[in-house]
């Protein structure tokens, strides 16, 4: 048994302990407690505990996808949820690369040019900074799904 799993073990099932920003994790398992070991997709999964859905599911025996685009965010996930599919991409229905910009210190990041230059000035007058645009790879949702069989 890998240590993930020892320390999914280690949270009573009657017991839920949320870490979504809204608790969405608590909406979403009064609906699907029923399911024994299920399966997630997380795009824009930024952190594998802070703020996220998918991690009271994880500690459930739940196993899925997490997609980030930002490598030093997906580190996390490579580490601490060894048993999930991690992928370092974007999803898109077009192209193959992107300029991914990420505001610094919060775990935002987008591709869409229209939206870009209104949202990088809001950030930077609010003192948050931007790094240089990087390429990053896309990964397709008609892709993703025949990839990964759900």
């Amino acid at each position: 048994m890998c240590s993930a799993e020892a320390d999914a073990r280690k949270i009573p099932m009657n017991r839920f302990v949320t870490y979504a920003q809204n608790f969405e994790d608590v909406i979403l398992w009064r609906a699907l407690k029923h399911v024994h070991r299920g399966f997630y997709v997380d795009c824009g999964a930024y952190d594998p505990t802070r703020e996220s859905v998918t991690k009271s599911f994880y500690d459930r025996g739940w196993r899925g996808i997490n997609i980030e685009p930002i490598p030093s965010l997906l580190q996390k996930f490579v580490v601490q949820r060894p048993l999930d599919a991690n992928l370092a991409v974007a999803v898109s229905d077009g192209s193959d690369r992107a300029e991914l910009y990420e505001i610094a210190g919060t775990g935002l990041s987008m591709l869409f040019t229209l939206l870009r230059s209104n949202i990088l000035k809001r950030a930077s007058g609010r003192g948050l900074s931007t790094y240089r645009p990087q390429r990053c790879q896309m990964f397709y949702v008609n892709l993703l799904r025949a990839k990964f069989i759900f």
